[in-house]
């Protein structure tokens, strides 16, 4: 027993010994290797993911393009809507209605309106932004035609107050009510009941644009921006004029065109982007 006893001891020291812990030391850098990548593959796909949630305006515009292209429309009434998404039309777009609605399934909405545009949804009902009907002059000039003598008084002394030099061409009374008149100039637009002016065909200037938020701020005269400013909008912009003007607390600068687009500068004046926020 003694013999067996000194084997024994000389096999398990000489041989068996550094194998388990040779083994255990392999696993132990095996793992350190495959946790150091799995760490930096988390990292990764972390700087991806808040990248995409900085970005949550880009997400919403190829969310808006996909529902646009869509072949799966599906056509709903208006009372068929979320009342979520009524509510929103309700306070943000008035007194402009639906004409048409459409439902993408696991997509979202999209809402055609009397004045040439579309406004999109998500599936949850979330607002995503607005875009101009493909077709807007058909869209806005859908309706009953009548003589441009039987519109209201209103709408023909706003076209000979803010165009003077064009004339209208084309009128017609929108299944809602709504008028919409062509002018010589190809411009189309949109009054309401009573003549009150509402809106540019294709464009929508009301609470729900996004540039109502970009040009809050404290409005001032045209003539006072920097010369920067207007010598920017010249060169940049030649076929459109600065409408309105304000400064924002900073001293930064918004000026708003006359396509709706609206630029916003530093307080010297410098451009810094198009402001669709």
């Amino acid at each position: 027993m003694i013999w067996f006893d000194n084997v024994q001891n000389s096999i398990f020291s000489n041989h068996l010994s550094p194998i388990p812990i040779q083994l255990f030391s392999n696993q132990k850098k095996f793992k350190m290797k495959y946790l150091f990548f799995g760490l930096l593959l988390a990292s990764t796909v972390g700087i991806f993911t808040a990248c995409e949630q900085d970005n949550p305006l880009l997400q919403d515009e190829e969310l808006m393009s996909t529902i646009m292209d869509s072949s799966q429309k599906t056509a709903v009434t208006q009372d068929d809507l979320p009342e979520s998404i009524q509510g929103y039309m309700e306070e943000n777009y008035p007194p402009v209605l639906v004409e048409e609605a459409f439902v993408v399934k696991d997509l979202g909405h999209e809402l055609q309106l009397e004045t040439g545009i579309n406004v999109y949804f998500n599936d949850r009902n979330r607002f995503l932004g607005h875009r101009p009907h493909p077709h807007p002059r058909f869209r806005c000039l859908r309706g009953d035609t009548l003589d441009v003598t039987d519109l209201p008084q209103a709408i023909l002394d706003y076209v000979a107050e803010n165009l003077p030099d064009e004339t209208i061409e084309v009128a017609v009374v929108k299944p809602f009510g709504l008028y919409a008149v062509g002018l010589s100039n190809d411009v189309i637009l949109v009054f309401d009941e009573e003549g009150e002016f509402i809106s540019r065909c294709g464009r929508w200037d009301g609470p729900g644009h996004p540039g109502r938020r970009c040009m809050r701020g404290e409005e001032i005269v045209i003539e006072d921006l920097p010369q920067s400013v207007t010598g920017y909008v010249t060169d940049n912009y030649p076929d459109e004029t600065t409408e309105a003007a304000v400064t924002k607390p900073s001293g930064a600068y918004a000026v708003k065109l006359s396509d709706g687009t609206v630029l916003l500068f530093d307080a010297d004046g410098v451009f810094i982007k198009e402001c669709r926020a």
